[in-house]
């Protein structure tokens, strides 16, 4: 075998082994402190009816379009499994595309290195990553959503670098129009830096060499947004705090706010952020000095991405580690970049690759470990389940099931047990598991 055989077999094997592990651990996870309809299921239900489902929220519930991905894992573990794997490969592929300026090459092991050091940068600077990936509602509207957006700036970097633009603007409106509809936190950012931009050619100031694809490119993500933020399921979806309270807060008591986000991001991260900018400032200094200082426009792109995603945060109603998983991912994106394009001095990119294989293996081999054993202790609650339908139970009373939360909160959104009947939870497990009323016999 080759040198290049052998470099294309273990690309191939990272692929698969990095998708097959995530594929079993979402398989393995139950649902938890539910409040989306996790349980709902899709069984008998055909891809439009599903659609109808996600245009019903659209106008009564949530709007975002993983909704429509979240309706599809109701099939079952295998499309829980399945809607996972494809969410990170649309993050990781559409990055890839976002650092290179290439398109992605799934037998290059340069390009499957750049793949796992987004991964591993996003796992190691973010904090609670794990339920962004395996718990399905999270993975939906925050990995498939920021996925999207990727997708969308991939396409607008091919579109640019890679004289596709004819080929591609036909592409751009679908993927911006479904970009701006997959999260309120992520798009106003790429749309303020696309609005400067716009304002700076348009003035003379700089000649930006602006194309109709970039135009093209920003009123699709706009009007995404748009149809996004006015969604009348919008108003229901924050039917117990208003939807602007958290930028009123913002303008009234900006210390506090700041703070939070701050306490939130700077968990884990700061050393990241730290390497990150030495990064993109290596990649000026030489692009500098070899007269190509457009490279360095993607790294510096989305690191700026990454700190103005975080500051968007801070004008939410509701604020959470959740909400800054695309400031980490973009965060990766930026110093995967860096790194390819450094590349030329090989040493650094090869190191940083190996080192992202070794570190994505120990938190994904943390992460089966962690749901293996929820995995066994709701299997038991579930044998409990099935022993009182089979009694002819109509108001069973079970114990709460044994899992440390606390300690996996890295991986695993804790679970709620109550002991009211008419808490939202137990309703809800009422109606899935077909008794009168379910509730615990203590709260955990």
């Amino acid at each position: 075998m080759t040198k290049s055989q052998s470099a294309m077999l273990l690309s191939v094997l990272i692929w698969l082994s990095l998708l097959t592990i995530v594929a079993a651990i979402s398989w393995l996870a139950p649902p938890t402190g539910d409040t989306w309809g996790y349980l709902a299921r899709a069984e008998g239900l055909t891809p439009i009816d599903l659609a109808q489902r996600y245009f019903q929220g659209y106008m009564t519930n949530n709007p975002r379009v993983g909704q429509y991905m979240l309706g599809i894992s109701g099939y079952g573990h295998w499309a829980i499994a399945l809607v996972s794997v494809l969410s990170l490969t649309l993050l990781l592929v559409s990055g890839v595309v976002v650092a290179t300026g290439q398109l992605i090459n799934p037998l290059r092991l340069k390009h499957t290195f750049v793949a796992t050091i987004i991964f591993a940068v996003m796992c190691a600077a973010g904090a609670e990553v794990g339920r962004a990936l395996f718990y399905v509602p999270f993975t939906t509207n925050y990995v498939f959503g920021f996925g999207l957006l990727m997708l969308f700036l991939a396409t607008v970097r091919l579109g640019t670098e890679m004289e596709l633009s004819k080929k591609v603007a036909f592409l751009i409106f679908p993927i911006g129009l479904l970009a701006g509809l997959s999260n309120e936190h992520t798009p106003p950012v790429v749309l303020g830096i696309g609005a400067v931009a716009i304002i700076v050619h348009a003035m003379g100031l700089v000649d930006l060499k602006l194309k109709r694809l970039h135009y093209h490119a920003f009123f699709s993500l706009l009007a995404g947004y748009l149809l996004l933020f006015f969604a009348p399921g919008q108003d229901v979806r924050y039917s117990n705090v208003d939807k602007n309270s958290g930028f009123e807060e913002l303008l009234t008591n900006l210390p506090v706010r700041v703070w939070k986000v701050l306490t939130l991001l700077v968990e884990h991260s700061v050393p990241f952020f730290i390497f990150a900018v030495i990064l993109v400032a290596l990649v000026f200094l030489r692009a500098w000095f070899r007269r190509e200082i457009s490279v360095a426009f993607w790294p510096a792109l989305m690191l700026l991405v990454s700190l103005g995603m975080a500051v968007t945060v801070t004008a939410s109603p509701l604020i959470g580690q959740r909400l800054l998983f695309a400031s980490y991912a973009a965060l990766a994106v930026s110093t995967a970049g860096a790194l390819f394009y450094l590349s030329r001095v090989p040493l650094l990119f090869w190191i940083c690759g190996i080192g992202a294989v070794i570190s994505s293996s120990m938190y994904l081999r943390q992460a089966f470990d962690v749901y293996s054993d929820f995995h066994a202790a709701y299997s038991g609650h579930l044998e409990n389940v099935v022993a009182a339908q089979k009694a002819g139970k109509t108001d069973p009373v079970f114990s709460p099931y044994k899992f440390n939360f606390r300690a996996t909160k890295e991986f695993v959104r804790a679970e709620y047990f109550s002991t009211d009947p008419g808490h939202r939870l137990n309703v809800h497990r009422a109606n899935i598991y077909g008794f009168d009323s379910v509730k615990f016999s203590s709260r955990w």
